[in-house]
């Protein structure tokens, strides 16, 4: 290991961004959570098809795209 790279590994700009997207992973993977749970609530009682439902899935889509580009970098 170099002394770059190790200097860069260890900068408080480099982890401050590390910590912010690992941050950022967890809110969205409890998030992820949390709908797929209120979506499966809400057939639970016979909500199977409405607006709001069509919208949650849709935000729930997104939430999936946005965790897997974050995972990847």
């Amino acid at each position: 290991m170099t002394a770059a790279a190790l200097t860069r590994w260890t900068s408080p700009g480099y982890l401050l961004r590390r910590a912010w997207r690992a941050l950022r992973i967890a809110l969205l993977t409890y998030q992820i959570h949390e709908t797929e749970a209120y979506l499966r609530a809400c057939e639970r009682d016979g909500l199977v098809n409405s607006l709001s439902l069509r919208q949650f899935r849709w935000d729930l889509s997104s939430m999936r795209c946005r965790l897997a580009l974050l995972k990847e970098f």
